[in-house]
């Protein structure tokens, strides 16, 4: 009898050691895990991917790596000598107007522009402001207009305009269209050629 207590007492003393053996393994391992997905706070924390972040992709060994092009710097828009862009007006999801401007001879006393736009999917009009020659024409119902007497009130409307959808292009990366939205009008700006090659009878009547 007491040779089975005391054994019964040994083999107690063993269970409770194994039992505690498992149970530090056990918060060793749950310590661990815990630990890798918890988000380190300090100053040389990694910072945790936000839920939009695009995912990394994983390189696949057998795969010939895809040249990567070089970036090229934007068009320098505020140098160019001429300058050749449309531009279309959307507001309450529908277009209201489309003008191509085409200007040369920038930033001089020689400067010429040419601005067609449609109002109406039928219409077509336009005007030349000449600053070269100090002379404006119209055109609508395929006539054109001299109206140089105006010349000055049509300078200080056209150029102005000009120049505002170049200063907004400053911001324009070089590649496809150039689009920003005002007082709940979209404009976007496209078919944007730099230093084009323009002819001076572009700037006169037909």
């Amino acid at each position: 009898m007491i040779n089975f207590f005391n054994n019964r007492k040994a083999f107690s003393k063993v269970l409770i050691a194994v039992i505690v053996v498992i149970a530090v393994l056990a918060s060793a391992g749950v310590y661990y895990f815990a630990s890798q997905n918890t988000p380190s706070t300090g100053p040389d924390a990694t910072p945790t991917p936000t839920p939009f972040a695009s995912p990394t992709a994983t390189p696949n060994p057998t795969s010939t790596p895809t040249p990567t092009a070089t970036p090229t710097s934007p068009p320098n828009i505020g140098g160019a000598s001429s300058l050749q862009y449309t531009v279309t007006v959307t507001e309450g999801g529908t277009v209201q107007q489309v003008y191509t401007y085409s200007g040369k001879n920038i930033g001089t006393n020689q400067f010429k522009m040419r601005v067609a736009f449609t109002d109406e999917p039928s219409e077509e009009s336009g005007i030349v402001v000449n600053e070269a020659l100090e002379k404006v024409w119209s055109y609508s119902d395929g006539t054109w207009e001299d109206m140089s007497v105006a010349y000055e009130a049509q300078l200080s409307i056209w150029k102005p305009a000009w120049q505002n959808y170049v200063n907004s292009l400053s911001a324009w990366s070089g590649i496809g269209d150039y689009t920003y939205t005002q007082e709940g009008v979209t404009v976007r700006i496209h078919d944007i050629t730099v230093n084009p090659s323009l002819p001076d009878s572009m700037f006169e009547p037909a």
